[in-house]
Parts: structure tokens; sequence; C-alpha cells
């Protein structure tokens, strides 16, 4: 189920990263929360029974960059954990 974000995401987000090897990222999770809370982002996460599987954002309107005049949104940040890939889940993303 593609659903999106809510602070109960956060800490089981965060801690999938952790277990790969990466750093806490609880409180970029948090600022994207915030985001689209205001509705500058739009955080979709893929979870299936309780587990959180991935997650995509899409910032509506980026300040700079090659999609900043067109008015076309962009995918910031977009990640299917090792254990869930190759399953489909970021095709549906």
């Amino acid at each position: 189920m593609i659903v999106p974000l809510q602070f109960e995401h956060i800490l089981q987000l965060d801690e999938a990263f952790q277990k790969q090897g990466w750093p806490s990222r609880k409180e970029i999770l948090t600022n994207y929360l915030r985001e689209q809370e205001k509705g500058e982002r739009i955080v979709l996460v893929a979870e299936e029974t309780g587990v959180c599987k991935g997650y995509i954002t899409l910032i509506k309107q980026v300040k700079e960059g090659q999609f900043y005049q067109s008015g076309i949104p962009e995918i910031a940040d977009f990640n299917v954990f090792e254990d869930f890939q190759n399953q489909g889940i970021g095709w549906q993303l």
C-alpha cells in the first residue's frame, strides 16, 4: 500500500536506514514531514502489514536547478530498502 508519510513512519524508516549501515536520517525525515504538512513536498511510503519498505519524495515547486522555471515537480529522494528491492516497490512508488 502506498500512503502519505506519517509521524509514525519516521522511526521505522530511520531504523531501516541504520540496518543498511547508513547514518540516522530521523532529522531529514522529520523535515520532510514538516514540508509535507506545509504543502511543499509530497512524501509517499510503501508499506505492507505495518512494515515500511521504501519511500519517495516529490518537491512541488523547486527553488533552483533544471526544473526551476519549467514548473515541473522534482523527485528529490527515492529509496527502497535492500530487503525489498526487485519486488516492484520502486515502480509502485
